[in-house]
């Protein structure tokens, strides 16, 4: 036989170097996809903060907060300029 054809042992090489190539890629894939989950198990715990966050600010807004609800310094000043800004829309 001469050089010019393809020799069995180069085949089991190409099997084993397209199997590594393979393996590579699904172990690439796989680390891809829980990468996702995280990331889509980040979103939702950050969409679900950001609706507390609106939710939170509404009720403060509409002046909607339980009595006993104790809120930073700063609610009677906006408070006050909502109420200016009603006024003046008025």
């Amino acid at each position: 036989m001469t050089d010019k054809y393809f020799k069995l042992e180069d085949a089991k090489k190409l099997v084993v170097e397209l199997s590594e190539i393979k393996n590579f890629q699904y172990g690439m894939f796989i680390n891809a996809l829980r990468e996702i989950v995280s990331l889509n198990e980040e979103i939702d715990n950050l969409r679900y903060i950001i609706e507390d966050y609106r939710e939170g600010i509404a009720k403060v807004l509409d002046e909607k907060c339980p009595s006993d609800e104790v809120h930073c310094g700063c609610v009677p000043i906006l408070r006050q300029e909502i109420e200016r800004l009603k006024r003046n829309k008025k």
